[in-house]
């Protein structure tokens, strides 16, 4: 099983997830072992087969990034559902650290994407094969491309 992103869980528990090729993961601390979470569908929805990212938010929701959804998933309700459709395989994703913004930045293999975190809605977009997101102290965000790095 291929593991490609690993997030501690925002609800304070220092609850470890992770996604893999097939679903998303917990790791069970008393068992020491990868219990799954979500595998095959989320609300009715066929859930894609490969996940690629997973980030918490300030909320304490999971956001997970696949080849061609993005989701929202509650870890304290167990509620999931598809926020965005229109993504081309997720590469990276960054939920900004300041709490009064409800927008995420994705990245994938066509474009740098602002999505706000509660409609789906594409706020911008630009065109680029973004492979990495990260942002530093000061809420800069910065872009690992096909091209170098950009800020």
């Amino acid at each position: 099983m291929l593991m490609s992103s690993i997030c501690e869980s925002g609800t304070g528990a220092g609850t470890i997830l992770s996604v893999a090729s097939n679903g998303l993961y917990l790791y069970d601390a008393k068992l020491q072992m990868l219990r799954p979470v979500l595998t095959d569908r989320i609300n009715g929805a066929i859930l894609h087969p490969a996940l690629t990212v997973i980030r918490n938010d300030h909320r304490g929701t999971l956001l997970i990034g696949s080849n061609g959804e993005l989701f929202r998933y509650d870890p304290r309700t167990a509620e999931a559902e598809i926020i965005g459709t229109d993504t081309s395989g997720v590469s990276s994703m960054v939920v900004p650290r300041d709490t009064a913004e409800d927008f995420i930045w994705i990245g994938d293999r066509k474009r740098l994407i602002q999505l706000d975190q509660n409609t789906g809605e594409i706020l911008r977009q630009w065109t680029m094969t973004v492979y990495t997101l990260f942002e530093d102290r000061r809420g800069r965000l910065w872009i690992g491309t096909s091209k170098g790095l950009m800020r």
